[in-house]
């Protein structure tokens, strides 16, 4: 009988150098897998891969999020799993505007990636966290004003993500961790 389990996930963020693991029970992927968040100023991106039984990495897809100068789109920063493996929020940053953008993708049992929607966030998202499989933590990162930390419910019916709460974080806040 073979093991259905999901494999664990591994999430990498290109842009801003974050790496987090998801343990084998809380992944959406049926397989091992891997995201990496691709900042570019030209093209942002998302790419997945899976894992060849040997643990040579398997490239699956790579989802363009924005291309050509000035697009919201670009610079997908950071990247964000939540315990249940099934979404992934990339924040992008900056396009030196009042919002930034927040993509929002399912993680689908293949580990490719379908787009949910684009959310706005104020300038600049540099890191984001789900705090559950529900709410996510988004960084307002600026150099001349306060920083700040926004939580979001997110609820894919809609789909909405809905500012729940902001609270000032002090100096510059460039990460976020969540802790249990």
């Amino acid at each position: 009988m073979h093991d259905r389990r999901p494999g664990p996930v591994v999430v990498v963020s290109c842009g801003s150098m974050f790496l987090a693991a998801a343990g084998a029970a809380i992944a959406q992927s049926m397989q091992r897998a891997a995201f990496g968040a691709n900042n570019g100023n030209v093209e942002g991106s998302v790419t997945s891969y899976t894992f060849a039984p040997d643990g040579a990495p398997q490239f699956v897809g790579k989802f363009i999020t924005g291309a050509g100068r000035g697009n919201a789109g670009n610079n997908a920063y950071g990247i964000a799993l939540p315990p249940g493996g099934r979404y992934l929020a990339i924040p992008h940053a900056t396009a030196a505007s009042v919002f930034e953008r927040i993509t929002m993708f399912r993680v689908n049992a293949d580990a490719t990636l379908t787009l949910v929607g684009t959310f706005q966030t104020p300038d600049s998202p540099l890191a984001a966290a789900w705090i559950n499989d529900t709410y996510l933590a988004v960084t307002l990162t600026n150099t001349s004003a306060p920083n700040k930390v926004i939580v979001y419910r997110f609820e894919a019916a809609g789909p909405t993500l809905v500012e729940v709460d902001r609270r000032d974080s002090g100096g510059f806040t460039g990460y976020l961790a969540v802790h249990p």
